[in-house]
């Protein structure tokens, strides 16, 4: 896999396919596994699939001197800039569509477009808060047990299920508990207006706790919003035809 060497952190990403270039960003723990469904789309598209800092095979530590939004933003910049490329179409899950929207607010013209599954600028939900008050009990707890859930919630069969798991369990505990303090304080609202990119917005129909965050977007012209039927939050994963589909046809039309 590609690297890029950082003062706090060395990345590894996949790299596949060819074409336009998706760059996809996970959630707390989960890593760039969890985008393993997506892979299909490298038939159409040339995809980049980093594991942030403190994830899966790439080896850091925190950055003491900023939140890890802001580390995140920054080595999201250096893998573009080691690929040479003047644009990149963000792709992003949960609590990854924060550090999606941090990144495309300070750097517009690197961001041909933008897609987020499961997006909000911040916390305005009940059920949402529950979500990330247990995922930071639960790492600060039994990290194994985190990412058994995980796992199983974002793969649909046993090998996959596996795979998933054994990559969770690389994640630092420190900085997947960070990653969930940081985007859960948060709050991008005011910045929503400064997104000129075109972009996509994707729920499940059924995570109306989620999807909820909809109304913070619904009224900006250059953003789409799809929700997809009988889907809970874990769209890429356990819709990843419909979400995939959606993909191709967002990027085609831009």
């Amino acid at each position: 896999m590609p690297t890029v060497q950082l003062k706090h952190a060395k990345l590894f990403y996949e790299k596949i396919g060819s074409g336009e270039s998706i760059l996809f960003i996970h959630p707390p723990g989960l890593g760039r596994l969890v985008f393993q469904y997506q892979t299909e789309l490298a038939k159409h598209f040339q995809l980049i699939m980093p594991d942030l800092s403190g994830h899966g095979e790439s080896i850091s530590k925190l950055n003491g001197e900023s939140s890890i939004v802001v580390q995140y933003v920054e080595e999201i910049k250096h893998i573009i800039e080691a690929e040479h490329l003047e644009t990149i179409i963000l792709c992003a899950y949960s609590a990854g569509g924060v550090i999606a929207q941090a990144f495309t607010l300070k750097y517009p013209n690197l961001v041909k477009a933008l897609i987020i599954s499961g997006a909000y600028p911040k916390i305005d939900t009940l059920g949402l808060e529950w979500m990330y008050r247990i995922g930071e009990g639960v790492v600060i707890k039994d990290p194994k047990k985190l990412a058994e859930i995980l796992a199983y919630s974002n793969a649909n069969n046993e090998s996959d299920e596996e795979k998933l798991y054994k990559h969770i369990l690389k994640t630092d505990p420190a900085i997947w508990l960070r990653f969930y303090l940081d985007t859960q304080h948060y709050n991008q609202v005011d910045q929503i207006s400064s997104i000129q990119c075109p972009t996509l917005l994707v729920y499940g129909e059924r995570a109306y706790w989620i999807h909820h965050h909809k109304l913070f977007y619904q009224q900006k012209a250059n953003m789409q919003i799809a929700f997809v039927d009988d889907a809970f939050h874990q769209v890429p994963s356990k819709n990843f035809l419909a979400f995939n589909h959606l993909v191709k046809q967002f990027v085609k039309s831009i």
